[in-house]
C-alpha cells in the first residue's frame, strides 16, 4: 500500500481479475500528466484513456470497464450524460465525476441520471483521484450499490450544510437534501404546500420566490433574495437555472437555503487552492461567506474600509463574480457548505 498525503492508494483487494478504469477528459495534455501519475504509483490498473466522450461510448459499449472517471464538461456529451449512457447500457460500470468547481448545479440536476458514484472537484490530488477510484471499486462489487445506484451520490449531497432543493417545471419539490428538509420542516420562510409546491411564509415572498422561480425555469436567469421568517432570523435563498442533464430529462430549478444562524465555518486556506486567492483575499472572502458584512470584516482584520473594497474588487475578478451573493453563493456551493 502508497500512501500520499494521508489518503491510501493502494489497489483493494477484489478478485484475480485486473481491475479495469477508464479516464475520459477532452484536454489530452491533462490526461497525459494522469498517465504519468498513475504509472508511477504502479497500481496494477488496467487504464485506459479518452479524449472524445463519442469515442468512449462506443469503446465502453463494446468493453465495459469497472470504473469510468468523466470529466464534466465536453464537447458533444457531458460526463453527467455519459453517465447515463453507461447506467442505461453498462450497468456494471461505476461513473465518478470530475466537475469544476461551478459545475454543482449540473451535478445536482443530474443526479438520477447516471450510476453517479462520487463528484470530485478539479483540480483533484492524485491520492484522492485513486482513492475514490479504490472506493469505487469495492462499492461496485457490493451488493448495496446493485440496489442503489444512486445511493451514494444522494448520501455525497446530504452531508452539506446548505440546503439543496430541486424543482421541477411546475415548481414541484423532485428532490430534497437532508439540510433543506430541516429548514422546511420549520414551517417558516420556505414551505410547501399540499400539491408539493415550495411558498414561502408570506404572500408578497412568496410571489417573489416564485417570479424568480419562473425566471430561471424560463429564461436562465439566476437570482438572490432574502426571505422573512416568524422565529429564525431572514433566509438567503440563490435559485439558479438547473442545466438541462440529457436523456429527455425535465429543466429544473435548483433552490440554495442558507439560514442566518447557519454561521458557515468556511477554511480561508481551502479557499486559496480553489480560487487561488492571497491570504488576505482568501480570509476576506471567508469573512463574507461566513456572514460578516464588509465592515466587520475590515475591522476585524485591522483593514481601513477602502483597503477591504480593494481586496473585494480583486476577489470578485478571481471567482469571476460582480455581486456579494454572487461571492457567498460561489464560495458555500464550491467548499460544500
Amino acid at each position: 500500500m502508497l500512501d500520499q498525503g494521508g489518503v491510501s492508494v493502494g489497489v483493494p483487494e477484489l478478485s484475480a481479475s485486473v481491475p479495469r478504469i477508464a479516464f475520459v477528459d477532452d484536454d489530452p495534455d491533462l490526461l497525459a500528466g494522469l498517465r504519468r501519475a498513475l504509472r508511477r504509483l504502479n497500481l496494477g490498473w488496467n487504464d485506459t484513456y479518452h479524449s472524445d466522450p463519442m469515442v468512449a461510448v462506443d469503446a465502453f459499449r463494446e468493453d465495459p470497464v469497472d470504473v469510468a472517471v468523466l470529466d464534466m464538461r465536453m464537447p458533444g456529451m457531458n460526463g453527467a450524460v455519459l453517465a447515463g449512457v453507461l447506467a442505461a447500457e453498462c450497468p456494471r460500470t461505476v461513473s465518478i465525476i470530475l466537475s469544476g468547481s461551478t459545475d454543482f448545479d449540473l451535478a445536482i440536476s443530474s443526479i438520477n441520471v447516471g450510476r453517479i458514484f462520487r463528484y470530485l472537484i478539479k483540480p483533484c490530488p492524485t491520492a484522492v483521484l485513486v482513492a475514490a477510484v479504490n472506493d469505487a471499486l469495492r462499492a461496485g462489487s457490493a451488493t448495496a450499490a446493485e440496489t442503489d445506484p444512486n445511493g451514494f451520490a444522494k448520501a455525497a449531497i446530504d452531508h452539506l450544510s446548505t440546503g439543496v432543493i430541486v424543482l421541477g417545471t411546475r415548481g414541484q419539490i423532485l428532490f430534497t437534501n437532508q439540510r433543506a428538509g430541516s429548514l422546511l420542516a420549520r414551517g417558516d420562510g420556505v414551505l410547501v404546500g399540499n400539491t408539493g409546491i415550495c411558498h414561502a411564509s408570506t404572500t408578497e415572498d412568496t410571489r417573489r420566490l416564485h417570479s424568480a422561480i419562473k425566471a430561471a425555469r424560463d429564461n436562465k436567469v439566476p437570482d438572490a433574495l432574502t426571505l422573512d421568517t416568524r422565529y429564525h432570523g431572514p433566509l438567503r435563498v440563490v435559485v439558479r437555472p438547473g442545466e438541462e442533464a440529457g436523456g429527455g430529462s425535465e429543466p429544473v430549478v435548483c433552490l440554495y437555503l442558507f439560514a442566518d444562524d447557519d454561521r458557515p465555518d468556511v477554511d480561508p486556506h481551502l479557499l486559496r487552492g480553489i480560487f487561488g486567492l492571497t491570504p488576505s483575499e482568501s480570509r476576506l472572502a471567508a469573512a463574507l461567506a461566513g456572514g460578516l458584512s464588509l465592515e466587520a470584516a475590515a475591522r476585524n482584520e485591522g483593514w481601513t474600509l477602502n483597503s477591504a473594497r480593494s481586496y473585494l474588487k480583486v476577489v470578485f475578478d478571481k471567482i469571476g463574480v460582480s455581486r456579494q451573493a454572487d461571492l457567498v453563493r460561489v464560495i458555500l456551493t464550491s467548499t460544500g457548505r
